[in-house]
């Protein structure tokens, strides 16, 4: 909460620059509102882990599919609307904040600030591996809509933002909630390579199972789906939509390792797996920022088979 709270003072304190940064003035305010999002995350994360603790997968599984949900309805009401940039913001915020609420409520918790050195210094080493991965996650999800914000403007950063979370709403949905549940599973059995290995194969698979389906089937029938869903205004997000959705596959079967590496306890080498797959995509925004939205598509594309492969 409190590097959240710190985080959120950066942000308000440099929104300005950024905006001119961008030569976007409408920047600002939207920093400005979603910068809330880092201690409404914060807030979540203890009552998440409570219900994740008592194996209320349950809870958890109908919570984020609300805000899976949620956040597609309201940005894309919004958007039908005219609200222009604002959908994208109040479509992020509102889901959140709903979110947050009804963890505190399923878990029966009440925030409160309360340190104890004696009890923290015991999850360091592995806590500070896991706040690196998080700040690494944060910084994946948002650099290639860095770049193409800057270099590519306003117009086509919501085309391909619309598209990337159009893409990753059936992963969000569903493969997190799978993931959260072998990485229980995992733990409770990292000394038992043969069900480690047993447990792994039936995650893969299952996964396969659910999101293949679904994500092949929406990249043949994408421009229909865009054009009758958003209109054809939006029809230049069709290809980045089509590339999303393959890459969105192979990180499904990503996330099934980084579970099990969790689980198992490397954190410290998947972290360091995930940081290399982060410098991949970065450089690989970079060199293909030529093709447009496309090549930053692609460059997520690429991104995701790092990521499996390392």
């Amino acid at each position: 909460l409190v590097i959240s709270s710190i985080l959120v003072i950066t942000f308000l304190f440099f929104a300005e620059m950024i905006s001119e940064f961008f030569n976007t003035p409408e920047c600002k305010t939207a920093i400005q509102i979603m910068s809330l999002v880092f201690i409404i995350n914060a807030i979540a994360i203890v009552p998440g882990s409570i219900l994740r603790r008592d194996m209320d997968f349950k809870a958890l599984a109908i919570i984020e599919v609300l805000q899976s949900v949620l956040m597609s309805v309201i940005t894309l009401f919004l958007a039908w609307r005219g609200y222009g940039y604002k959908a994208l913001i109040y479509g992020q915020l509102i889901p959140t904040i709903v979110r947050s609420i009804a963890l505190c409520y399923k878990s029966w918790y009440l925030p409160f600030i309360y340190y104890n050195h004696s009890l923290m210094k015991e999850i360091y080493s592995f806590g500070g591996w896991n706040l690196l991965r998080i700040q690494l996650l944060f910084a994946s999800q948002h650099v290639d809509r860095f770049i193409a914000g800057k270099f590519l403007g306003p117009v086509l950063l919501g085309f391909y933002d619309k598209a990337l979370s159009l893409s990753t709403t059936p992963n969000n949905a569903i493969t997190m909630h799978i993931n959260s549940v072998m990485f229980s599973s995992f733990s409770s059995h990292k000394d038992d390579l043969v069900q480690l290995q047993e447990s792994f194969k039936k995650g893969m698979a299952l996964i396969a199972l659910i999101t293949f389906p679904i994500h092949v089937g929406l990249i043949v029938v994408a421009p229909y789906f865009v054009n009758c869903l958003l209109g054809i205004n939006w029809s230049p997000m069709i290809f980045p939509f089509q590339v999303i959705l393959l890459g969105t596959v192979v990180k499904s079967l990503g996330g099934m390792t980084t579970s099990l590496n969790i689980g198992v306890g490397e954190y410290r080498a998947n972290t360091m797996q995930f940081f290399y797959a982060f410098l991949v995509f970065t450089f690989c925004c970079i060199i293909f920022l030529s093709k447009g939205i496309n090549g930053i598509a692609i460059s997520f594309l690429i991104f995701s088979v790092t990521e499996i492969l390392l």
